[in-house]
């Protein structure tokens, strides 16, 4: 018979799943005291006569015992018996889990040598190829391990990670229930797995509910405590995961809890020990580019007042398996029509949830999906997309035009109003902004003589031929014929601006914003002059008019982000500035202010 004595706590219940602890009888007896001696319970005879009947009936009856489970262990490769847990003498209680993998050990050393051997073989295959993400494999080999041993979670565990990594959530949801409602309720891998199937199914009410049983499980080995933080960093508990990894940092731990300690750091704003927890991470498991650009992200926020930046925990294929990635492809990816796109986006939230989680994610880690990620929510509308559109606009992560995008999906959505006041992150410091809706349209505001048209448009043809002096002369004409179409005061200070002549420009736009004073190029000129002449509140102050237009032509808000642009660069914030960049690329890679700002940030 073999005695499992368990006195370290953070014993490896892994090595209790494989069998590998054992302590024969004869170890037991011979750690009895010495006969002939004085008890040690202090009776004052001799122990032969005192406690030592006592101490071999306990042990002779020792089986099936698994109350307050005890304490001492040794490992070996093989079991030659069931494994028992003995009362300890400091009557402190051993976890339930123990117990339970101690029923499951016994019951797996119960079975012909052929069947363990046979059952084994199995699950060790499907592990490696779950590893080694054939997740077909996988799922056949825990399928041939489970109908020999189905009382193994590991077994289920890993056949549920395989499912659900095929897109079979159901299933996959399924054989974890399994594990924590027949086999072991205090399994931390399945507690973990119903986390990340349930966020992923955006159902918050079950993920809340397996928050709260993670909290309460006993995380006894090492293992136990990685997949704890596994699922801590899925829920993005950053003091959690940082509290957890700090425990095992002193006693050689796996790579992986070098890296989670490192982005739970960041995340907290501890630049420095997160550098150097990463560097702990590359020297026992080196990624390359991928921890070089992690560095350089995190040294870039060291030195980053103007917003903060959250870092995943899981790069995106590990937290969204392959075929939805497809789902998605072939949702979206012929689409181009906007209209479409949006219609199409609402009828694929409405029969997939995933997109909300999917979508939040984008939003806040990463960049060249973020925009798509605001939409999703945007389409979800629910109140929980909602309050994650809210948390992300109205915080101070990430990049201002970013957060600008999910404050007007709010206001799209009708949660933030029109000139509702609302506290905003902008150039280090929170500002109290106003929400405002625009109209982008090509048509042409107000009524303008067709004479006149004729007129504007020969004079533009010689600023494009760079006959500066006849346009001039054209322009001074015009602004005789129509005294006050505000436009054409406009086109003569460009040209004056353009010759250098700044108090003349500025007479021109001061008529032009008196006749017209929500005349965007009007606006944007002047606030540009005011540039040029190093006045920069000013330019700021002119340049805030531009919010009160309700209906807009796409050339004025080209100018209004050129404009924008270069009050940035006069201010040092280029960063600023590649951010308007951005915006007229994707508006029109080829267009004049376009290209003058890419000149500009070239220089």
């Amino acid at each position: 018979m073999s005695i499992c004595w368990i006195t370290n706590p953070s014993y490896s219940t892994e090595h209790l799943f494989l069998a590998k602890i054992k302590i024969t009888m004869n170890k037991i007896v011979e750690s009895l005291p010495d006969p002939y001696k004085p008890c040690p319970c202090g009776s004052g005879k001799k122990y032969k006569f005192c406690c030592l009947h006592k101490d071999r009936s306990t042990s002779r009856n020792i089986r099936g015992t698994h109350q307050k489970p005890f304490i001492l262990a040794e490992e070996t490769p093989e079991l030659d018996g069931p494994i028992m847990l003995l009362p300890g003498p400091d009557g402190k209680p051993v976890p339930e889990s123990l117990v339970i993998k101690a029923d499951i050990i016994n019951r797996l050393e119960s079975l012909p040598t052929d069947t363990h051997q046979e059952a084994m073989d199995y699950f060790q295959k499907g592990l490696k190829a779950l590893e080694g993400s054939d997740f077909d494999r996988s799922i056949e080999y825990c399928n041939r391990a489970i109908a020999l041993i189905d009382f193994y979670p590991p077994a289920y565990n890993n056949r549920s990670m395989a499912l659900f990594f095929k897109w079979r959530r159901e299933e996959a949801i399924r054989d974890a229930l399994t594990v924590k409602e027949k086999l072991d309720p205090t399994n931390v891998s399945a507690t973990v797995n119903l986390i990340r199937f349930y966020l992923m199914n955006n159902d918050c009410e079950r993920v809340q509910f397996y928050h709260s049983e993670l909290d309460r499980l006993d995380l006894i080995s090492p293992d136990e405590r990685l997949k704890a933080i596994e699922g801590y960093a899925l829920l993005e508990a950053d003091e959690k995961v940082r509290e957890l990894c700090q425990g095992m940092l002193d006693k050689k731990p796996e790579p992986t809890v070098w890296y989670f300690h490192a982005i739970a750091l960041a995340n907290l704003g501890l630049f420095g020990p997160a550098l150097d927890s990463l560097k702990h991470y590359q020297t026992c498991h080196s990624h390359g580019s991928f921890c070089t650009n992690l560095s350089r992200m995190i040294e870039q926020q060291q030195g980053n007042k103007k917003y903060r930046q959250r870092f995943p925990y899981f790069d995106l294929p590990s937290i969204f398996p392959q075929p939805f990635t497809e789902i998605l492809y072939n949702e979206f990816g012929s689409v181009k029509n906007d209209e479409i796109f949006t219609r199409k986006l609402k009828q694929f939230a409405e029969r997939e949830p995933s997109l909300g989680t999917w979508g939040r994610y984008l939003m806040w880690y990463d960049q060249k999906g973020c925009p798509f990620g605001i939409q999703a929510l945007e389409s979800i509308n629910t109140p929980w997309a909602i309050d994650e559109l809210k948390k992300f606009a109205l915080g101070d992560y990430r990049e201002t035009d970013l957060r600008m995008e999910a404050l007007f999906a709010l206001h799209r959505l009708d949660i933030i109003k029109m000139n509702e006041l609302v506290r905003f992150w902008q150039d280090s410091a929170w500002h109290e902004i106003k929400v405002f809706g625009q109209e982008i349209t090509e048509e042409v505001a107000g009524e303008y003589d067709p004479a006149f048209l004729e007129e504007d448009r020969k004079a533009r043809t010689l600023l494009g031929s760079g006959k500066l002096a006849q346009a001039l002369k054209r322009y001074q004409e015009i602004i005789k014929h129509w005294p006050k179409v505000a436009r054409g005061y406009t086109n003569l200070a460009g040209i004056y601006m353009h010759l250098g002549l700044l108090g003349e420009a500025r007479s021109y736009l001061e008529k032009a914003t008196a006749l017209e004073p929500h005349y965007p190029f009007a606006i944007c000129a002047l606030s540009r002059l005011n540039i040029m002449e190093g006045k920069l509140d000013d330019a700021h102050e002119t340049l805030s008019k531009m919010t009160e237009i309700e209906r807009m032509h796409p050339d004025a808000l080209g100018y209004w982000w050129y404009t924008t642009a270069m009050l940035a660069i006069a201010r040092g914030d280029r960063e600023g500035a590649q951010q308007q960049l951005k915006h007229l690329q994707n508006w029109d890679p080829h267009h004049n202010y376009t290209q003058a700002l890419k000149e500009e940030l070239s220089r």
